[in-house]
């Protein structure tokens, strides 16, 4: 099924995908199908889109060699089709998204909040090599030894001297 990760309007800040094969990844194993250049056009009300939204549509396969990287738009459509084959197709995911309500919410609170929250449990912020940025585990599956879609860490530009 063809689905698109957002429904809202295309000029709206989005997160985008970076989606880094670890495995070689074509549709035979799994890949994903994109209609490119459809991220400036509301297709849908749901992440689900209407059948037949994309009859007479040049689609793409979203093939990649392991270890490389491709970057989508949550609006463009795409789908995935099943593993057909007895190897794995892993990936490592990396969603870079605006500071908005929603994220706060998901990290309940302003970035102030997150901060406090963090070094109330002893959770370690993560600055960058050059010290401009820095990683603040946005909830608890951040740090939890499990795997979890839901991880949430929040990335904040300023200075490590910088107060709040």
């Amino acid at each position: 099924m063809w689905s698109a990760e957002l429904a809202s309007d295309a000029s709206a800040a989005h997160p985008v995908t970076l989606w880094v094969a670890l495995d070689a990844v074509g549709i035979a194993n799994g890949g994903m199908e994109m209609a490119p250049g459809l991220h400036r056009t509301l297709l849908n009300e749901g992440l689900g889109l209407p059948r037949g939204a994309l009859d007479g549509v040049r689609t793409v396969e979203y093939a990649l060699p392991a270890g490389h990287a491709g970057l989508h738009h949550p609006l463009v459509p795409h789908r995935s089709h099943p593993n057909r084959t007895d190897e794995p197709r892993r990936a490592f995911l990396v969603r870079f998204s605006p500071r908005t309500a929603l994220l706060e919410r998901q990290c309940g609170g302003p970035l102030s909040e997150a901060r406090a929250r963090a070094a109330a449990h002893g959770w370690l912020e993560r600055p960058s090599r050059a010290g401009r940025y820095m990683w603040v585990p946005g909830n608890a599956n951040a740090l939890a030894p499990e795997p979890s879609m839901n991880r949430v860490y929040v990335c904040c530009r300023q200075s490590l001297s910088a107060s709040g």
